[in-house]
């Protein structure tokens, strides 16, 4: 047997370490951490890449075992780009690079308190950003998982982010019962109103924002939605 593998001979080379498995005397039903037999005990990555080296003489250096690791390992869920930012209007792309911007720590929590505090005033800008902030804070403390995000100058928009996006488009519509149906999807059923109230504040807050900046006679980017990208991502 040569000292590598390709991908294409993974099959094998499973049956091959189950067969050293058992007769190391490992329980029969064990498998290799790639999948080949869901209802068993699978072994975690570092023991599997341990036996490869040992046990069957195979360089992990040799990008094999990068490969198993990118497919084994799922990719975080709601973190699939479903979109761009530029499909979106202005509050809901205004609501997800806030959300970004939050999400980064101190600084962009100060960047964003100076945004809305130029634009809107000191205190309806304190208001809007504090409901942000109870916002994700609840989000933290009570969200059904941890939601995903993309890098502040990500042009793709995230399956969480989209969902966030439509969160607070429908609760800057005044469309408070719709927009607690989305948070059901994030926080626990008895938080979805409370949410859905400070999503109102800040998309009503975004929305100010988005008329406050257009120059006289600009059209209303707050209505409009960009034209859809045709980029696969």
């Amino acid at each position: 047997m040569s000292s590598t593998l390709r991908v294409s001979d993974r099959t094998a080379l499973c049956r091959r370490v189950r067969m050293i498995l058992r007769g190391a005397l490992f329980p029969s039903n064990v498998a290799i951490s790639m999948g080949v037999e869901p209802n068993a005990t699978c072994l975690s990555f570092d023991t599997f890449q341990l036996f490869l080296t040992v046990f069957i003489g195979i360089d992990c250096s040799d990008g094999f075992c990068q490969v198993l690791r990118m497919e084994h390992q799922s990719p975080p869920r709601g973190g699939a780009a479903v979109g761009h930012l530029g499909e979106l209007n202005a509050i809901e792309a205004g609501a997800v690079i806030y959300w970004r911007l939050w999400s980064t720590g101190i600084d962009g929590q100060r960047r964003t308190h100076a945004d809305f505090s130029r634009v809107l005033g000191e205190k309806p800008g304190f208001e809007a950003v504090d409901a942000l902030a109870q916002i994700f804070d609840l989000c933290v403390r009570h969200g059904r998982r941890p939601l995903m995000r993309h890098d502040l100058d990500c042009k793709c928009l995230g399956a969480d982010e989209s969902c966030i996006a439509n969160f607070i488009g429908y609760a800057s519509e005044c469309k408070r019962e719709d927009a607690a149906l989305i948070a059901s999807l994030i926080v626990k059923p008895d938080l979805c109103l409370p949410m859905a109230a400070l999503a109102q504040t800040f998309g009503l807050a975004l929305r100010r924002m988005a008329l406050a900046e257009l120059p006289r006679g600009a059209p209303n980017i707050a209505a409009e939605t960009h034209s859809t990208s045709k980029t696969i991502h």
